[in-house]
């Protein structure tokens, strides 16, 4: 039996030195609730900006009429072209030297996609809302979230 005990102890000393250790860095984000949508003040280039966060939305989007008072730049026509939504059809244009954070937590490698904002601002305009742009599962996916409704706090994780 102390035999069995002891090759057990071994084998479960030789297994936990040799499996990789992986660690993951987490930050909570404070969500706002308004008309049963949740929306997210980032960061953008050091300046503020609401962003609704869509899980539904398979890509990312801010809106490129802001991007002198932002600071990020347009480019060409992304390659899907156009997006249809709320705000109706729009075309899509890649954007860069955007740098996004929150708080402490910066995520500069978040991909967005510029497209005309006036037609869901037109929308959101009727409740008092203005938003730079829409956080999709592009975002949530990459930075493994958690979104919990009940205490409306966004959670992302990120391997180390």
């Amino acid at each position: 039996m102390q035999k069995g005990v002891i090759i057990g102890i071994a084998f479960y000393m030789i297994l936990a030195t040799s499996c990789k250790t992986v660690e993951f860095s987490e930050s909570e984000m404070i969500l706002n609730k308004r008309n049963n949508m949740l929306f997210i003040t980032l960061q953008i280039n050091n300046k503020k900006g609401l962003f609704l966060l869509d899980t539904g939305a398979g890509i990312s989007l801010i809106d490129y009429n802001q991007a002198k008072r932002y600071g990020f730049n347009i480019g060409s026509v992304a390659n899907s072209g156009t997006i249809t939504g709320v705000g109706g059809n729009n075309r899509l244009f890649t954007v860069y030297n955007i740098d996004v954070m929150y708080e402490h937590f910066e995520r500069s490698s978040v991909k967005f996609y510029g497209s005309d904002f006036s037609g869901i601002n037109d929308v959101f305009d009727q409740n008092s809302i203005r938003i730079l742009g829409i956080l999709g599962s592009d975002f949530l996916s990459a930075n493994q979230a958690t979104i919990n409704y009940k205490t409306k706090k966004l959670m992302l994780s990120r391997r180390e």
